[in-house]
């Protein structure tokens, strides 16, 4: 039996490469937001219980110049992916709704009879957003929410292709990710031990260990499990400052760790005990609160140290008062080299996911929020009105997102957004997480997030 051919078919600019790289596991296909990047066909590949699917990235199909002459060559190359696949992939922008191109590619793919699954990319949790129901009116049945960049839906998109190939669930060799991995990026400045506490947790030299700072350059995965439950750990090159990275290999790794934040549910954010904590190491700490995720904050090399009690409160109190935008981050420390506190890293781990997991009532978010505003009264908006909370509701988990209803269109003070998320962190400690806070004007549409 031959192998199958899959086409990613879609708009630019609405995720494709990104999904390419998800399902094959690599970051072979160049992925920007600006539209048009990928021009060619670029084809990997995905196994799948032994069935072999060669996967066909593809250039966005643009509707006001699809029957142009001559045709933009990219599109052209789009619509022979279509006539030489088994099966398609329609990807639409959740976000985005349907536009005209959206419906041109889906009458292009009834004509050409191929089998599709539409996917809604760039949802923000697992439930299904009340857009999606637009995308029934492209006529491909149920359209499965998903988000390439932050692998949600992943895995049952990978079983409506194993449904299509009739591969059983409980295939023993089916090669589907696990749904329930907890992925781990290890993050730091050139030369904090990351690749000595990958071996000491693998319990293999699988990543090479080296004085010289900067040795790892790209990301490196190792599936590790640890009482019945699947870590992926993701190596990552030393981040340094962009101004001071002349060397083209030096950007992309610090480019590649960010990405690595970005595909992570958790960073371990580790710093030199000897060295204490740097500049760079809170520049690192920015990208995280950006990127949304938890994180450990972890001294290695304390074996370097004195390891006094008093040199531990010394430690936690430099770490507190360097990285003052994560108070609600965990502090650790360990020797990767002579393994002590290695094995704590996992349970702690496996404690700050948990976190994510609490769904906070709406009744008691709003009393929280309504006792919040007797403790310390909002700024006022203009001369004459306050600012008002009138309703809240948790919109997220990962990470734990608040959409609150005011009177403003104004953006509320940093300050009181603070005492805001401490409110709820007094109630709902959420530690190891950001909390962000999106506020929306009761007559818009629209909120605005500030985290």
């Amino acid at each position: 039996m031959g192998d199958i051919r899959l086409a990613i078919v879609g708009r630019v600019n609405v995720g494709k490469s990104t999904l390419f790289n998800r399902l094959t596991r690599s970051r072979d296909a160049i992925v920007e937001s600006t539209p048009g990047v990928t021009r060619d066909r670029k084809e990997g590949r995905l196994t799948l219980a032994g069935r072999s699917i060669i996967l066909v990235d593809t250039g966005g199909i643009d509707a006001e110049v699809i029957d142009s002459k001559p045709a933009d060559e990219a599109q052209k190359q789009s619509l022979i992916a279509i006539s030489e696949a088994d099966i398609c992939l329609f990807v639409v922008d959740v976000r985005a709704g349907i536009l005209p191109g959206d419906t041109e590619i889906a009458e292009r793919l009834r004509r050409s009879g191929k089998p599709v699954i539409l996917l809604a990319n760039k949802v923000d949790s697992d439930e299904s957003p009340p857009e999606i129901m637009d995308f029934y009116r492209l006529g491909f049945g149920d359209p499965l929410p998903v988000s390439a960049e932050h692998n949600i839906n992943i895995f049952s998109l990978l079983k409506r292709l194993g449904e299509w190939l009739n591969i059983r669930d409980d295939d023993p060799e089916m090669t589907i990710p696990q749904a329930n991995e907890t992925r781990i990026a290890v993050i730091g400045r050139p030369n904090v031990g990351k690749s000595s506490f990958l071996n000491s947790i693998i319990g293999a030299e699988r990543h090479i260990v080296t004085d010289v700072p900067g040795t790892t350059r790209d990301a490196v995965d190792s599936i590790i499990t640890y009482q019945g439950r699947r870590y992926r750990l993701i190596d990552t090159a030393g981040l340094k400052r962009l101004g001071r990275t002349r060397e083209k290999l030096e950007k992309i790794a610090a480019i590649m760790a960010r990405r690595s934040i970005e595909r992570s549910d958790i960073v371990l954010l580790l710093f030199d005990s000897q060295e204490g904590v740097t500049a760079q190491d809170t520049k690192i700490a920015s990208y995280i609160i950006e990127a949304g995720k938890s994180v450990i904050i972890i001294g290695n090399k304390w074996d370097l140290t004195s390891r006094t009690s008093e040199d531990h409160k010394r430690l936690e109190q430099e770490v507190r008062d360097a990285y003052v935008s994560m108070p609600w981050a965990p502090f650790m420390v360990m020797s990767a080299l002579e393994g002590h506190n290695v094995q704590k890293v996992l349970p702690r781990i496996d404690e700050v996911i948990a976190q994510a997991a609490v769904d906070v009532s709406t009744s008691r978010l709003n009393k929280i929020i309504h006792d919040a505003q007797l403790i310390h009264p909002p700024p006022r908006r203009d001369n004459r009105h306050s600012i008002r909370f009138y309703y809240a509701a948790q919109i997220n988990q990962r990470p734990p997102t608040f959409l609150l209803f005011t009177n403003t269109r104004s953006e509320i003070h940093f300050s009181y957004r603070r005492f805001l998320a401490n409110q709820i962190r007094s109630v709902y400690p959420f530690e190891g997480w950001p909390i962000r806070l999106v506020f929306r004007h009761k007559h818009d549409e629209r909120g605005h997030r500030w985290d």
